[in-house]
């Protein structure tokens, strides 16, 4: 029944994180012209690393980081997994290829009496989330190896706080333990490690047999990486707006189809700013507190990633007078408004390609772009760099100084002059990390505003303080696939899962990550559940009690079904939206519980229970003396369990 040759090692923190070993990759393609090696330690660039070839075998060797990577082969422009290797989803239907490099020191078993340590796991950075300031609590963190260590203690000016395991994935453990300061005074810690009858002491110049150069925290210059709050305390909601209704048939384009055609890539269906004008009832009576917009710029795709000005809307969706006065109804509303950048790439039609295309090599803005060669042509392949090798989509660099400061002047227009409250920005990671750091105090001359990174995996890096405030939480996707969807994974796993993704980042981005199902780039939860609504209910249920911000992919209250982009981008069910129907009613239930229970809006997250024989898991949710209980059952039949209230919480 469904309820809700190896580097040398160093001991130095700092050192032992960035080591590294080679790892040569083959692939087998007799008859390819051209191989590339793409994958998460090159920002899936598809021309970036070049393989060799040596009869009929491509091969390429690197130099990674150890821990888990993610890569495929490009094979004369075909994605392909590695047929050799391990493999899994991505969350949007993809099949990725796995490496795990694994460290020199790790190549016998772990035990915790064995009085050996593997010290190139070791980690503690004095960044975030290693060391974090949220709520008036200092947390300190910890990595080792799983299973290596019978205990771990936090020394802090001179008291020991042992910590705990919070979440751990193929390679490392994460310990956390939260430590009382009032900012009024300096710290000094260290670490104690025991291993058997070992103990170690870990400082900030590695592992000694005592304290020694402590990790230091000064009161006065220490500052918080702070989050805005508005954003874990509503639900949000996304619309692909040529989908979501067509309020103004006077903008339609020429060549706009039913709305329930079969979406295309290139067809439209005529929503616009009208149409979200004319259901804000319903959305502010379903209970979103955020919209969120894929990208509503001049572009010739329905999609709209592919910007022809960053300055100006499409005119098939309306004015930018008519979308500011629909923000200032939003707001009106207590709905806050994120806008979707594509600060990538542009299309060949935005006024710096075209000039490039006109003038050639005398094109002033032949930098504002990445050209292999002239003369350039908009044809495929590119023989410029395009976002995954697409010529429509050619990639600007951000380096460039006059590029960087068209970008700004964008963002100030959009967060300043317009008030938008939030940004989200695609494929964040395929950007230079440095115009992000750059463009931070730009938009968070507000603090209130919020910068959303797309990020499909770890988003750590992003995460510090310095660039993001947020990211798109796909593994959280993933876990409920696997778990719900498609019973493939143990409640253990989906418990495991969830914990590795908490014990990555600080506890105030935890809670304004965004938990979402679906989105313009995968498939419906619903379709890959089969259909099953009560494995869809259940999966939402989880995404509305469990720690991060909750968002519903347009009609996915209503039941909407959807393959493989861009059948997921089918128009809005409006038919749907009634009190007969079940789901709907379900999700309504789920947005007033949320919205009226600030322990499920912000509160700490805890599993109580993993039962993999009665297929059911169980978690907390704690904040001050409040406390929620989530008890899921995935098997088919009834179950009784038992579940242990933690002490020390608002339960006891």
């Amino acid at each position: 029944m469904l309820v809700s040759a190896l580097a040398v090692l160093s001991l130095a923190p700092v050192a032992a994180y960035a080591e590294q070993a080679p790892h040569t990759f083959t692939f087998s393609a007799p008859q390819a012209r051209r191989v590339f090696l793409a994958g998460s330690f090159n920002g899936w660039r598809a021309d970036h690393t070049p393989m060799e070839r040596e009869g009929d075998t491509w091969k390429a060797t690197l130099r990674l980081p150890y821990g888990k990577h993610l890569y495929k082969f490009v094979v004369d422009g075909a994605w392909t997994p590695d047929p050799a290797a391990k493999s899994e989803t991505d969350g949007g239907g993809n099949v990725n290829s796995i490496l795990i490099v694994m460290p020199p020191d790790y190549s016998k078993p772990a035990r915790t009496d064995d009085r050996e340590i593997a010290r190139s796991a070791l980690r503690h950075d004095t960044d975030i989330p290693f060391r974090n300031l949220d709520r008036g609590k200092l947390t300190l963190s910890f990595r080792a190896r799983p299973n290596d260590l019978r205990e771990v203690a936090a020394i802090v000016n001179g008291r020991d706080y042992p910590m705990k395991p919070v979440g751990e994935d193929d390679l490392y453990r994460t310990y956390r333990v939260e430590v009382p300061w009032d900012r009024k005074r300096d710290l000094r810690y260290a670490f104690r490690l025991k291993s058997g009858s070992l103990e170690k002491i870990y400082t900030s110049t590695g592992i000694k047999d005592y304290p020694h150069a402590f990790f230091e925290i000064d009161a006065e210059s220490f500052k918080p990486f702070e989050v805005p709050d508005w954003v874990e305390k509503g639900v949000m909601y996304q619309i692909f707006p040529d989908r979501f209704e067509n309020g103004d048939r006077s903008n339609d384009p020429k060549n706009v189809e039913p709305w329930d055609a079969k979406p295309t890539w290139y067809n439209f269906m005529g929503g616009d700013f009208a149409g979200i004008d004319k259901r804000l009832p319903y959305l502010k009576g379903l209970g979103v507190g955020t919209l969120y917009l894929n990208p509503i710029f001049r572009a010739p795709s329905n999609h709209r990633y592919d910007a022809d000005s960053y300055l100006e809307v499409d005119a098939k969706l309306g004015t930018n007078d008519e979308f500011a006065d629909l923000n200032r109804k939003l707001q009106k509303k207590c709905i806050r408004t994120v806008l979707d950048f594509a600060y990538n790439h542009t299309a060949p039609g935005f006024f710096a390609f075209d000039d490039l295309l006109k003038n050639q090599e005398k094109s002033r803005y032949k930098d504002w772009y990445f050209v292999h060669r002239y003369p350039v042509e908009v044809k495929m392949p590119p023989n410029y760099e395009g976002w995954w090798g697409f010529s429509g989509m050619p990639k600007l660099n951000v380096k460039n100084p006059e590029v960087r400061d068209h970008l700004l002047d964008a963002t100030r227009y959009w967060v300043q002059e317009v008030g938008i409250d939030g940004m989200r920005l695609d494929v964040a990671n395929e950007v230079d990390s440095s115009f992000w750091r750059t463009m931070r105090p730009v938009v968070k001359q507000d603090p209130d505003k919020w910068i959303l990174g797309e990020i499909w995996d770890d988003g750590s890096e992003w995460l510090k303080g310095d660039q993001f405030d947020s990211v798109m939480n796909y593994p959280f996707r993933t876990a409920c696939l696997k778990f719900i969807a498609e019973g493939s994974e143990s409640p253990s796993q989906f418990a495991g899962r969830l914990s590795e993704v908490s014990a990555r980042y600080a506890p105030q981005v935890n809670r304004n990550l965004m938990n979402l199902l679906s989105s313009h780039d995968t498939e419906r939860f619903l379709t890959l559940a089969g259909g099953d609504r009560d494995l869809a209910k259940l999966a939402a249920t989880v995404q509305f009690t469990w720690v991060g911000t909750p968002s519903i992919y347009y009609g996915e209250e209503l039941g909407m079904e959807g393959g493989k982009d861009p059948d997921n981008r089918r128009g809005m069910r409006w038919d749907l939206a009634t009190d007969a129907n079940p789901m709907l009613r379900h999700y309504r239930k789920l947005i007033q519980i949320r919205n009226n229970h600030p322990v499920l809006q912000s509160g700490d997250g805890l599993f109580l229970l993993s039962d993999d024989a009665k297929g059911c898991v169980a978690y907390a949710r704690t904040l001050d003396k409040s406390g929620a209980v989530v008890a899921l059952n995935r098997s088919d039949k009834n179950q009784t369990i038992s579940i242990t209230l933690p002490s020390g919480t608002a339960f006891a």
